[in-house]
C-alpha cells in the first residue's frame, strides 16, 4: 500500500532565515494588481467572480493546489485571447504559485515574461507610480524578483532588482517599505549589517505609518538582528521591546514569537551574541546554498557546525531549525535511529519555546513517522502521526497533497497495528 513512503519525506522547508521567529521564507512578496477583461465596465462583481481572483483566495487560504488549478486555468484562456495586460496578469500569478511552492527558477521565468510585458508599455504610463498603472506594476514585479533572488542565496543580485524596484514606487506606497524590507534582508546576507540596519529601520516606520502590521513586526524584529550584529545592544534590546509590543497589540500576548523574541532579549541582556550568530549563520546559510544545489554531503557537513554553534545558543528556535535541517539532510537508510533522536531534540526545544501544540511540531512528527513506517516500525510510528496529523492539517489544509498521503499512512498504521475502527 505505501510503496512510496519516500514522497512523504519532509523536505528543507525549514530553513533558516534572519527573521528570529521565521522558518519559511525571506520576507512576504507582493501581490501583483489583477487585471481581466472587462474589469472597468464589469465592476467588482465580474471581478470576485474571476479565475485569477479565486486562486489568490485559495493561495491566502493555504490551498497551493487548488490555486494553481485556478491560475493555470485562467493562464490558459488569456493565451488564446488578445489582451496582453490580462495575459501579463497570468504569468505574474504563476510566479507568485511557483514562489510558493519553492519552484524558484520557474517563478524567475513567469516574472520575467510578465515584465517583458510592462516594460514594452509608453513611457508615459510607466512614469505612473499609483495604482494600477504599469510603472506600479513594474516596481512589485521588481520587489518580487528580488525577494525570489534573496530566497535563492543571490542577495547580490536580488539587491539589482530592488534598486530598479524603487525607482519605479512612491514612498507613500505599501510596496515601497517591502522594498526596503526585501532591501534589509539582502544587505543583511551580504554582511553590510550598517546598511541592512538602515533599511529595516526605514521599512518599520513606513509600514507603522500604513498600517501593515506584518511588515511592521518583521522589519522591527530584523532591526534588532541588525543592531546586535553592529553591536548596539541598547538599540537591539529596545527593537526587541518594541516588536514584543506590537505582536501584543495586533496578535494578542499569547502569540509564540512572543516567547521566542522575550529569549532574544534575555540572551541580548546576559551576553554579545553576535560572534556566535555570525558563525551559526555562516553554516545555516552553507547548508541551505548546498541544499539548493543538490549537495546532501556538503549541507549535511554545514548543518552539523550549525548545530555545533547552535548549542552555545542555547534552547533558541534557530537551533531547533538547525537539528531539522541536520536531520533532512541525514541518509535515515543507514542512521534512522541518529535521524530521529535529531528530529526529538528539535521538538523538544520548540514545545518549550511555543508550548505542545504549535505548528512548527508538524514536519518534525510527521517525518518520524515516516522514517519509523520506512522500517516498519509501525507501532512506534503511529503515536508520532496521530499527534503531528492535526498540526500538518492547520499548517497546510486539509486539501494538501502532503497532507492527503499522510492521512493515508495514518489509516495504514492502524491496520497493520490493529486498531483500525469502523
Amino acid at each position: 500500500m505505501f510503496r512510496n513512503l519516500s514522497l512523504l519525506r519532509p523536505t528543507l522547508a525549514a530553513i533558516y532565515f534572519i527573521s528570529t521567529y521565521s522558518s519559511v521564507s525571506w520576507a512576504q512578496t507582493v501581490t501583483v494588481p489583477i487585471v481581466e477583461n472587462g474589469t472597468k465596465e464589469a465592476g467588482n462583481e465580474a471581478l470576485s467572480e474571476s479565475k485569477q481572483v479565486r486562486a489568490i483566495n485559495l493561495l491566502r487560504a493555504g490551498q497551493n493546489e487548488q490555486a494553481a488549478k485556478e491560475a493555470e486555468a485562467a493562464f490558459e484562456e488569456a493565451k488564446t485571447g488578445t489582451n496582453k495586460d490580462v495575459l501579463a496578469s497570468c504569468y505574474a500569478l504563476r510566479a507568485k504559485i511557483y514562489r510558493r511552492q519553492n519552484k524558484y527558477d520557474e517563478a524567475l521565468d513567469a516574472y520575467q515574461h510578465a515584465l517583458e510585458h510592462w516594460e514594452s508599455k509608453p513611457e508615459s504610463e510607466k512614469a505612473s507610480k499609483s495604482p494600477p498603472a504599469a510603472g506600479f506594476i513594474i516596481a512589485m514585479i521588481y520587489t518580487n524578483l528580488g525577494e525570489l533572488r534573496n530566497a535563492m542565496g543571490e542577495p547580490d543580485k536580488g539587491l539589482e532588482y530592488l534598486k530598479q524596484a524603487k525607482a519605479f514606487s512612491g514612498e507613500d506606497l505599501a510596496n515601497y517599505w517591502a522594498i526596503q524590507e526585501n532591501t534589509g534582508l539582502s544587505y543583511y546576507h551580504l554582511k553590510n549589517y550598517d546598511l541592512a540596519r538602515d533599511a529595516f529601520k526605514d521599512a518599520a516606520e513606513k509600514a507603522k505609518r500604513g498600517n501593515d502590521h506584518r511588515c511592521e513586526i518583521d522589519s522591527t524584529s530584523n532591526l534588532a538582528a541588525s543592531y546586535i550584529k553592529t553591536g548596539q545592544k541598547k538599540e537591539a534590546l529596545l527593537a526587541l521591546e518594541e516588536a514584543v509590543r506590537a505582536i501584543s497589540k495586533y496578535a494578542g500576548p499569547n502569540d509564540q514569537r512572543i516567547k521566542v523574541l522575550q529569549h532574544l532579549q534575555d540572551v541580548t541582556s546576559a551576553q554579545d551574541p553576535s560572534q556566535n550568530a555570525s558563525e551559526f549563520d555562516k553554516y545555516m546559510m552553507a547548508g541551505a546554498n548546498a541544499t539548493r544545489a543538490g549537495d546532501l554531503t556538503a549541507a549535511k557537513e554545514a548543518y552539523k557546525h550549525a548545530v555545533e554553534e547552535g548549542e552555545k545558543l542555547g534552547a533558541d528556535e534557530r537551533f531547533a531549525v538547525a537539528l531539522s535541517n541536520l536531520a533532512t539532510a541525514t541518509d535515515h537508510n543507514k542512521e534512522p535511529d541518529k535521524v530521529i533522536d535529531l528530529y526529538k531534540r528539535s521538538i523538544k526545544i520548540s514545545e518549550k519555546l511555543f508550548g505542545n501544540n504549535t505548528v512548527r511540531l508538524a514536519e518534525p512528527l510527521n517525518a518520524i513517522a515516516i522514517i519509523l513506517s520506512e522500517h516498519r516500525r509501525y507501532t512506534e510510528a503511529k503515536p508520532y502521526l496521530k499527534r503531528g496529523l492535526p498540526l500538518l492539517k492547520e499548517k497546510l489544509g486539509d486539501n494538501d497533497a502532503r497532507y492527503q498521503q499522510s492521512a493515508k499512512l495514518l489509516k495504514f498504521l492502524e491496520l497493520k497495528t490493529g486498531s483500525s475502527h469502523k
